[in-house]
C-alpha cells in the first residue's frame, strides 16, 4: 500500500497570525528556515510563514507558508489562493508539485499553503482525542469536523481571515483548492464558509460528509450530501462556482467521486439560489487529445529517450441553472477527467521522495497531465464574488 493510501486509510479508520505586518514582499533571507526548503534552489521563493490563532480552549494551531508575487511593492487588493496539501505531504511539497508560486508571480496573486499538524493531541472539547492524525491528513472525514465552529475548519478560516486582513487582500477574490485529503477539506471549507471563499477547486477529493471513499465512491448519495452541506452553512449558503478534477485511473479516490462532487455542488447551489435541486447534465463537453508535436522525451535520465505521451482529458461544463452554455472558464462549474492518470496533481512536478528530520515525504505530480494550476487560476479569475458588508453574497 502506498504512503498516500496508508495515510487515507488511517484517516478513515480514525473516523491571529503572528508577525509579518509589512505589506511589501519579504526578501528570501527573511524566510524562516524550511518554509519553502523543498523548492529553494530551483526557484527562490519570497514570502512569509506563521501560525493561526489557537482554537478556543485548546493549544491547537495550524502553521502556514505564504507566497507573495516576486517584485511586488504592495499586497493591497491582491487575490488569494489557498492551497491544501494531501496526506503524507505538507505545505512546501504543495508549492513544488502545484507550481502555484510561479502562476502567482505571473498573474499577481498571493498563495497561502496551510500546514496540517503531524502530531496527536488530547486536549480540547471535541469527542475524539486527535488534533493532527499522524499522517498530515486534513480531518475532513471526522463527523465533528464538519461544522462552521468545528476546530479544523475554524482554524483554517481564522488563518485565512487573518492573512487577508494582515496584507489587505481583495475579499472578492479569495479561492480555495486542494488535492486528495486537501481536496475534501477545500470542499468542506467552501461549503461551510461561502461568504469567504469565492470559488472552490476539488482535485481527487470526496464530497461533503463523504467518508469512506478510499478505493470506492462514497456510500452517501451525493444529493443527500448537498442537502447536509447546505444545512451546515447555517444560513450563509450562496451558489459557489466549482472546479472538480480526477484521473480516471485513480485507485485511491476513484473518478466516480468527481461526479459525486459535481452532484453535491449542484444540489447545494440550487438550494442556495432558492431552486428545487435537479440533476443537470453538462451544458457543454470538450475533449483534448495529444498531437504528435506534444509527444516528446521529457526525462533526461531515460537512456532510451522514450517519448512521453501527454494524457488526454475531457472537460464537462455546467451552467448555474442547467441552461445551454459555450465551453468557457466563465461557466459556473467544470469537471475535468484526465484519462489514464493516477492519484496525482495534473501538470505538477514529477513524483519523487525525499527525507527531512521529520521523516520521509512523497511528492505526487504528473507532468503529463493538463496544467491544472493554470486552468484553476483561469477559472478562479472569472469568478470573483459580489460583496455586501465585506462578505460574499453572490
Amino acid at each position: 500500500m502506498t504512503r498516500i493510501a496508508r495515510g487515507l486509510a488511517l484517516a478513515i479508520a480514525v473516523t491571529g497570525v503572528t508577525g509579518f505586518a509589512m505589506t511589501r514582499v519579504h526578501a528570501a533571507s527573511d524566510l524562516a528556515p524550511g518554509c519553502f526548503a523543498i523548492v529553494s534552489g530551483a526557484h527562490v521563493v519570497e514570502g512569509a510563514q506563521g501560525w493561526s490563532d489557537a482554537y478556543p480552549g485548546t493549544t491547537w494551531k495550524r502553521s502556514y507558508c505564504l507566497h507573495l508575487p516576486a517584485g511586488s511593492t504592495t499586497t493591497a487588493g491582491m487575490p488569494l489562493v489557498v492551497v491544501l496539501h494531501g496526506c503524507t505531504t505538507w505545505a512546501p511539497t504543495a508549492a513544488y508539485e502545484t507550481h502555484f508560486n510561479a502562476v502567482g508571480d505571473r498573474h499577481h496573486f498571493a498563495v497561502l499553503y496551510p500546514q496540517q499538524s503531524g502530531s496527536f493531541s488530547a486536549d480540547g472539547p471535541t469527542s475524539h482525542p486527535y488534533d493532527g492524525n499522524g499522517s498530515y491528513c486534513w480531518n475532513w472525514f471526522l463527523p465533528d469536523q464538519l461544522q462552521r465552529e468545528s476546530p479544523e475548519p475554524w482554524l483554517l478560516h481564522n488563518l485565512t481571515e487573518n492573512v487577508i486582513s494582515r496584507y489587505g487582500l481583495d475579499r472578492r477574490r479569495i479561492y480555495v483548492i486542494g488535492i486528495s485529503a486537501g481536496g475534501a477539506e477545500a470542499n468542506n471549507l467552501a461549503v461551510l464558509y461561502p461568504e469567504l471563499f469565492s470559488a472552490v477547486g476539488v482535485l481527487a477529493g470526496c464530497e461533503y460528509a463523504g467518508a469512506p471513499c478510499l478505493g470506492s465512491h462514497s456510500a452517501a448519495p451525493p444529493q443527500a450530501s448537498g442537502y447536509l452541506a447546505y444545512q451546515a452553512s447555517e444560513g450563509h449558503a450562496r451558489p459557489v462556482p466549482f472546479l472538480v478534477e480526477n484521473g480516471d485511473a485513480d485507485p485511491v479516490v476513484p473518478v466516480q467521486n468527481a461526479y459525486d462532487d459535481v452532484l453535491q455542488w449542484q444540489t447545494y447551489d440550487a438550494l442556495a439560489a432558492g431552486r428545487s435541486p435537479s440533476i443537470a447534465a453538462p451544458c457543454a463537453v470538450t475533449n483534448w487529445t495529444p498531437s504528435p508535436s506534444s509527444i516528446q522525451p521529457t526525462d533526461p535520465n531515460d537512456p532510451l529517450n522514450t517519448p512521453d505521451v501527454p494524457h488526454a482529458y475531457t472537460t464537462l461544463y455546467y451552467s448555474a441553472d442547467g441552461t445551454v452554455c459555450a465551453p468557457s472558464a466563465r461557466d459556473f462549474g467544470q469537471l475535468i477527467v484526465v484519462h489514464g492518470m493516477w492519484h496525482q496533481w495534473p501538470g505538477g512536478g514529477p513524483r519523487r521522495e525525499y527525507t527531512t528530520e521529520d521523516g520521509n515525504w512523497d511528492i505526487w505530480g504528473d507532468p503529463l497531465g493538463p496544467d491544472i494550476t493554470n486552468i484553476a487560476w483561469q477559472f478562479f479569475a472569472t469568478h470573483p464574488c459580489r460583496l455586501r458588508r465585506g462578505v460574499c453574497v453572490a
